[in-house]
């Protein structure tokens, strides 16, 4: 009864975050729970992050350095401790930075497993498909290097009928892959020059 009691509590605290984690509104015991929880989780959050990505972040030296403490512990035990702490940490730090940041970096690998999703579609359209999967690629990216694509196409689709591997289909996926991101490099300078001309 006590957890269900508990779980309810987190469960209302987490559907209102304004009211739970604004300082000003800390005047109960389980709010204040609620919001150390949230720190801790947000502690956590930073804590799974690579060093290239925690390096982005602007965080106080203080909670950077129990962050990557914290990535350096192995023992269940220490870490739940290090967890704590970086919660303390966090109460005297800009929360609302950390989770904007953390939201963007949600964004993106949001948009990056889009994007790789979509060229693993058109890479399986391509075996499958043959001329109509070469033509969605073409319509999709005008600038591709079609005899390239034309070349990896059949060779991964002989690849999936002898069933002697994967290589010549990772070398279309990455193919797809460079092609996306130039297509994308394209349209942004496009974009920059119309800027420029406005």
């Amino acid at each position: 009864m006590r957890k269900e009691v508990k779980d309810n509590t987190q469960k209302a605290a987490a559907s209102d975050p304004a009211t739970v984690y604004s300082v000003e509104t800390l005047d109960s015991k389980t709010k204040r729970k609620a919001y150390m929880t949230h720190l801790q989780d947000l502690g956590e959050a930073l804590i799974k992050l690579r060093p290239d990505q925690l390096a982005e972040f602007d965080l106080e030296d203080s909670l950077a350095d129990a962050i990557t403490e914290a990535q350096r512990i192995r023992s269940r035990e220490a870490l739940r401790r290090q967890k704590q702490y970086i919660g303390k940490v966090m109460r005297r730090v800009d929360v609302a930075s950390i989770e904007s940041q953390l939201a963007a970096l949600e964004d993106k690998h949001s948009t990056c497993s889009a994007a790789f999703h979509e060229l693993e579609t058109l890479r399986d359209a391509l075996i499958a498909d043959g001329k109509t999967g070469i033509g969605t690629v073409i319509e999709r990216f005008p600038s591709v290097d079609k005899q390239k694509l034309r070349q990896l196409t059949k060779r991964a689709q002989k690849e999936v009928s002898e069933n002697t591997g994967k290589t010549a289909r990772r070398a279309l996926f990455k193919f797809l892959r460079e092609t996306l991101e130039l297509h994308e490099q394209q349209a942004a300078e496009s974009l920059r020059d119309s800027d420029d001309f406005d």
